[in-house]
């Protein structure tokens, strides 16, 4: 028998316990004792059990065995726990109140990720489905960007948080860390940040967007769910809106060999994991044999056949046949083989690297749900696709059909990411900047489209530069470019005046004409 939650938990009690139960009741309190989750979580409640053919909940007397009154349980039969107590948690966010800890003096457990307890910061992204995604454990910053009016300017030093009494203060995460920009500092964003004001923002790895701050009401709760089906609410901290995310990290696109080599890299890393812990429970005693079955690694890896399971053993994780006859399945590390060490394993495959995979899986899957689930079409490019639609034959479904599908591919997370670290990153081509790829759907973000070469011809690859030089605008600091366009002849307080893209396109202008 098999005791499971609707998100999640699954257990399967062992048949001689199932043997020796004879009521539901018995049967839920052997699965407590044998699970200390469910001990902790349902010490003194048990949630509704249903069976998944009976509309009503189990009662605990409830026969499993045959005849009138009993359920007729065969086989592995599953019951479902339901639950629909509401717990509160008082006091989450602080037990005793004090300022948040530090990483990494923060999370010393798996246990301090939890969001039952401690400060909790809410996250809203503006975009429907952001480019990226930070998984559990992931830092984020959370910073705030002022524009000093002059050198003398020091009003940045009072944005800052007084000691907070109390979370109903709803003053964290108002400015996070501040830092002053100079007149001839980049901006932090694709807006700038006027002289005298300043921008909230968030910054990691993977992104960094403008944010928001939203004061936590009185009548703002969470609702948490676990994955044991518990439902719970609580209060939290701080509430910010997440502007249009820019991307800092590339993702693969479907098919590519950046996929296949990610996809191999997981998998070796699992075995080797999975391998080590077996070596060091067998030195400490234990009777566990470090080998792998392919079974269970076909179970974790669905989309890989067992023939191509055991290829990737015997050619990436220096694997051998436990069994030369490969009969039941085992596997063992070869004699004289090298495990690489866990800093060697989270050096070639990064959390970040993780996060771009998962973002093109994520559009793929929901592409999949729309019918395009030809992973060579979502490779084709802008023109081609353009060129195929107005191949068609007559027939506007037809047609209709085709430019959706051409829409829905320009839009992909990998193909917005690429383009933006094109425009932004190494100066080719520019954006549409509004219209399809807008993912504020009003005009309030900027569409990561890229828009058609002018006159028909095809996007250049090489860098803009100024004439008669070698030097590369995309690099150029604001302070440089300053002091290009006083040799060009324009004056300090007009150049003040312009921000570093507004600079350079200036820069561009003047030398051309010269």
């Amino acid at each position: 028998a098999r005791i499971r939650s609707l998100v999640g938990f699954d257990y399967s009690i062992p048949n001689p316990f199932v043997a020796n139960a004879t009521t539901i009741d018995d049967l839920w309190m052997t699965a407590k004792q044998l699970q200390p989750r469910l001990q902790r979580t349902f010490k003194d409640e048990r949630p509704r059990l249903m069976l998944s053919n009976v509309k009503k909940p189990v009662k605990p007397r409830s026969l499993l065995g045959e005849g009138d009154n009993g359920l007729n349980l065969k086989g592995d039969a599953t019951i479902w726990m339901v639950t629909n107590k509401i717990t509160l948690i008082k006091n989450a966010n602080y037990k005793r109140f004090q300022e948040p800890f530090r990483p990494p003096g923060a999370f010393k457990s798996m246990r301090d990720l939890s969001i039952r307890d401690g400060h909790l910061f809410l996250l809203e992204y503006v975009e429907e489905h952001p480019l990226l995604l930070s998984n559990q454990g992931m830092g984020l910053r959370l910073l705030s960007f002022y524009r000093k009016q002059n050198e003398e300017d020091d009003v940045w030093k009072d944005l800052r948080v007084e000691k907070v009494e109390s979370p109903r203060d709803g003053s964290w995460g108002k400015y996070g860390r501040v830092i002053p920009l100079e007149n001839s500092d980049d901006p932090p964003f694709l807006g700038d940040v006027m002289k005298g004001q300043h921008q909230l923002g968030v910054d990691c790895n993977l992104f960094r967007a403008p944010a928001f701050y939203h004061p936590v009401q009185s009548t703002d709760f969470l609702l948490v769910r676990s994955n044991l089906g518990r439902w719970m609410i609580r209060e939290f901290s701080s509430n910010i809106v997440v502007g249009q995310q820019e991307p800092r990290v590339k993702t693969p696109w479907p098919g590519s060999v950046q996929i296949r080599e990610f996809e191999e890299t997981r998998f070796q890393d699992y075995v080797f994991r999975s391998l080590r812990k077996k070596i060091k429970d067998q030195a400490a005693g234990s009777d566990v044999l470090p080998e792998l079955l392919v079974q269970d690694l076909k179970y974790l890896f669905p989309n890989n056949s067992e023939q191509l399971i055991r290829n990737r053993l015997r050619g990436l994780c220096n694997c051998v046949p436990v069994n030369q006859t490969q009969a039941d399945g085992r596997w063992s590390l070869k004699p004289g083989a090298r495990i690489p060490e866990e800093v060697e394993l989270r050096h070639r495959l990064t959390p970040e690297m993780v996060c771009a995979y998962e973002s093109m899986r994520s559009s793929q899957e929901r592409y999949a749900a729309m019918g395009i689930k030809r992973h060579e079409l979502l490779r084709v490019s802008n023109e081609r696709l353009k060129l195929a639609t107005e191949l068609l034959p007559d027939g506007e479904e037809a047609k209709e059909a085709a430019r959706f599908i051409e829409q829905m591919i320009q839009v992909a997370s990998w193909a917005m990411i690429t383009n933006y670290l094109d425009v932004m990153k190494e100066g080719r081509g520019t954006f549409n900047v509004s219209g399809l790829g807008d993912p504020s759907g009003r005009g309030r973000c900027v569409s990561f489209v890229k828009a058609p070469a002018r006159g028909g011809e095809k996007e250049s690859k090489k860098p803009n530069i100024i004439a008669g030089t070698k030097t590369d605008l995309r690099r150029l600091s604001m302070k440089k470019a300053e002091q290009i366009l006083k040799t060009l002849g324009v004056q300090e307080d007009e150049i003040k005046l312009l921000t570093r893209w507004n600079r350079i396109n200036l820069i561009q202008r003047l030398s051309t004409a010269a």
